[in-house]
């Protein structure tokens, strides 16, 4: 069978969801094995705490909303039990291509699937790192929110794909430690997760891989965040692995990320005379 991982990535790349015809849950479950899994999200505060988030294999399938696709009329006798569609259990079956984007087209005479949230839900799964580091980050408190839920996360990384925004729900595991759980969507002009929600004053996110290696550095400094994504104002270099763990190390107002195996594209403002230093 084909690898769709380079056409996931392209997707993500151009912010754009990827397309039913062109991927197969198998594909997501590699995908979430060789980008998600063994990557970790360093989140530091502006009171200097920082966190850790990361995604477990159990929790792709609730994030997903494959649950929502039981059906109990199923003939398959691997799906009868609404455990299939559940847990590691789930996760496994989509590996297995036993739960596949077929199963669940055809799943309730296609009723869960016609529903658009619940099927963008499913497909912009690969965005989630991408939600990470760059979303917007909110607390979450229950009393402030508007309408009926089961879901109580700690936090919520809001992030625009399309005309979507993906609602990340972050819980936490013990003091340092916090994984993500689900994936609410909304529109972009009605987010009910993210309003009256207070904004959490982030200085960066980081995200490593398994070695440890900086794959993606990100500031969220209020001031700065936005400024970073204007090109009239910012400049860009390539730097050694030296000199991008000097800039990491000193907490600069710059954005980086890794382009091969040694080298960093760092983004900065024009006007940013400190970093600018640095990079000589």
């Amino acid at each position: 069978m084909k690898d769709h991982t380079d056409y996931i990535e392209n997707c993500i790349n151009k912010g754009i969801i990827p397309d039913d015809q062109c991927i197969t849950l198998k594909d997501y479950c590699n995908f979430f094995e060789s980008r998600i899994e063994n990557h970790e999200i360093f989140v530091e505060m502006d009171d200097g705490m920082t966190f850790r988030v990361y995604c477990e294999a159990k929790a792709v399938s609730h994030i997903l909303d494959i649950h929502e696709f039981y059906d109990k009329k199923s003939h398959n006798k691997q799906l009868k039990f609404e455990g299939a569609f559940n847990g590691i259990n789930a996760y496994k079956n989509m590996k297995k291509s036993i739960i596949t984007l077929d199963i669940l087209k055809s799943s309730k005479n296609g009723r869960a699937w016609s529903n658009e949230t619940t099927r963008i839900r499913v497909l912009s799964f690969p965005f989630i790192m991408k939600a990470l580091t760059e979303g917007e980050w909110h607390y979450f408190d229950v009393k402030k929110f508007k309408g009926k839920t089961k879901l109580n996360p700690d936090f919520i990384a809001s992030y625009h794909v399309q005309q979507y925004v993906l609602n990340i729900c972050i819980s936490k595991k013990n003091d340092s430690n916090y994984f993500c759980i689900s994936n609410i969507i909304a529109f972009r002009n009605h987010n009910p997760r993210t309003n009256n929600q207070d904004i959490m004053p982030i200085r960066r996110i980081i995200e490593k891989d398994e070695s440890g290696k900086i794959i993606e550095s990100r500031c969220h400094s209020k001031t700065y965040k936005n400024q970073l994504m204007n090109v009239n104002v910012i400049d860009t270099v390539t730097v050694s692995k030296e000199k991008h763990d000097k800039i990491i190390k000193s907490k600069c107002f710059a954005n980086s990320s890794a382009i091969e195996e040694n080298r960093y594209l760092i983004t900065y403002l024009s006007i940013d005379s400190n970093t600018r230093k640095l990079l000589k």
